[in-house]
């Protein structure tokens, strides 16, 4: 397919690239704040909306939420991030918390504890070890399935003291059992760690986002919210009819840490279930503001992630941003083709040659140079979009 990107300023020719040349091998969309990068954006979403391409938008700051045709999955509204799915590390991390690997161990044996009391016992509650026998225990382990991974988070402070056991001393000690005691002694020792999280998990506005149960909120004000997981799944798995998903994350800039961790998993997401399915259709992923998604330089997973190995899987990134100089440099080689707006200085551009570089830094607001393959192409003034954003300046 070709998308029309607008005009040339003088000659008022139309400017048209093959979509497959401009977004297979990732696109990185660079200006300043007010060059028109969004705007860019609109355009190209809206070319492949018209032409039933699976467009997929990462949003962390709501500026898509009006989109027309798209189908909106506004993060602690609508929508929210199931936190079961993930390791002891990856949450803790999420959360914040620094534990120490013997904690993080005994998490996970406390995630597992949960599991089995939701869907083996199936009663409310954690799953007491005291004077459970270790029999007993393998047998709930070995009729928990596979697919069975939700538990009742709120319960993983209390679970984690229940982990906390060990056998009596002298002659009634019983090693049939996983413990006949709490631990009081490591229990104290590591209190201030448990109450870290307890603390942490009953955040009622982390549990909106996460949809933990929470004292703070009264039922009647809970609406049925639907995990972002299976959403990115039907779009990752079938070909959309003209709706574009949008992935609003804004509540979490509550939370300026979480973002960029919160998108890695995201974008982990779609490759994981891009890579584990036989669709044969591209997904663009849109990812503005990109500095946002980048946790750390070194950061082989998220956006990493998605940039190395999702083209492989019909994952072609596009992402926007102020400057080059906020995507590593060991990631700028990943893109096969850029649009250039506005910058504020030359360092803020990928290499480029001298007339090229003079041609950046004198155009106007809206304008832009595709430089595709390699080959840059004349100056274009960007068609507006039918949908306004919300960065948008309103006319005097």
């Amino acid at each position: 397919m070709q998308i029309g990107l607008g005009v040339t300023p003088v000659t008022q020719e139309p400017v048209v690239v093959d979509a497959k040349a401009l977004l297979a091998e990732h696109l990185l969309v660079i200006g300043q704040t007010g060059s028109g990068k969004s705007t860019t954006a609109l355009t190209i979403v809206e070319a492949l909306q018209t032409a039933n391409q699976t467009v997929i938008i990462l949003d962390p700051t709501g500026e898509y939420a009006h989109l027309e045709q798209s189908v909106q999955m506004t993060l602690g509204v609508n929508a929210f991030f199931d936190i079961t799915r993930l390791t002891a590390h990856e949450l803790t991390t999420l959360l914040q918390l620094e534990l120490s690997p013997f904690m993080l161990d005994l998490m996970e044996m406390a995630m597992q504890s949960l599991r089995v009391q939701q869907h083996v016992v199936q009663q409310p509650g954690v799953y007491r070890k005291v004077k459970r026998l270790r029999s007993e225990y393998r047998r709930d382990l070995a009729r928990l399935g596979r697919s069975s991974y939700v538990y009742d988070v709120s319960r993983l402070a209390d679970q984690l003291v229940e982990e906390m056991v060990l056998p009596a001393l002298g002659t009634a000690q019983d090693l049939t059992s996983l413990g006949q005691a709490y631990d009081q002694d490591l229990i104290r020792r590591e209190w201030y760690q448990i109450e870290q999280l307890r603390t942490r998990l009953a955040d009622p506005y982390l549990a909106q986002l996460f949809n933990l149960r929470s004292e703070s909120f009264h039922p009647s004000t809970r609406v049925t919210k639907q995990e972002l997981r299976y959403s990115l799944q039907l779009f990752t798995h079938h070909r959309s009819r003209q709706r574009v998903l949008v992935v609003n994350l804004a509540a979490a800039r509550c939370f300026p840490d979480l973002n960029p961790k919160l998108l890695g998993y995201l974008a982990e997401t779609l490759v994981a279930l891009r890579s584990t399915h036989q669709a044969h259709f591209p997904v663009t992923v849109v990812l503005d503001e990109a500095h946002r998604y980048i946790s750390s330089p070194n950061d082989e997973r998220g956006l990493f992630m998605l940039l190395r190995e999702g083209r492989k899987w019909g994952l072609n990134a596009f992402i926007l941003t102020q400057s080059v100089l906020d995507i590593p440099e060991r990631l700028r080689g990943q893109f096969n083709s850029y649009l250039l707006h506005r910058v504020s200085t030359l360092a803020d551009l990928p290499s480029l040659g001298q007339p090229l570089w003079q041609q950046v830094c004198q155009l106007q607001t809206g304008q832009a140079i595709p430089l595709v393959s390699g080959q840059s192409l004349s100056v274009v003034q960007i068609k507006q979009p039918s949908t306004l954003h919300l960065t948008q300046s309103g006319n005097y």
